[in-house]
């Protein structure tokens, strides 16, 4: 979530070579999160104005659509997605299912305990006790 990241990874693509024509060009498409369309949005401020594609924004909480840009694009239709928890892996390359997180979080709720419900699964997922108690629960 820092723009340093945003800008490296958009940048890299986003990039385009005007040796390559018009058809060298590269699409972005990201959650509608706010901070990542501020920073959407002063990343495309600060290209020169020159004709391109419009930016859609879509919010899926409230299916608004508003669309920045040329005011004569015509035929684009903006995209939609949905999507559940289904895997998670940590840097480590550890990784545990949805189903063990969701047992992590019903034990830290019933137990209080601190641990991180993500931190909780992924030990279960390579400890068979540990796994067998949460999904106990």
């Amino acid at each position: 979530m820092t723009e340093l990241s945003f800008r490296q990874i958009t940048g890299r693509v986003d990039r385009t070579d005007p040796k390559n024509g018009d058809d060298d060009y590269g699409t972005v498409v990201l959650p509608a999160d706010p901070r990542l369309i501020a920073m959407a949005q002063r990343i495309l401020d600060e290209i020169p104005r020159v004709q391109r594609e419009p930016l859609v924004i879509r919010d899926p909480r409230d299916s608004s659509t508003s669309i920045r840009g040329p005011r004569d694009a015509t035929g684009f239709v903006p995209l939609g997605s949905t999507g559940e928890l289904a895997m998670i892996t940590d840097t480590n390359g550890r990784s545990a299912p949805a189903e063990l997180v969701a047992a992590a979080k019903r034990y830290i709720e019933l137990s209080g305990s601190t641990i991180p419900p993500f931190e909780l699964a992924l030990a279960a997922a390579h400890d068979e006790t540990l796994r067998s108690r949460l999904l106990a629960y």
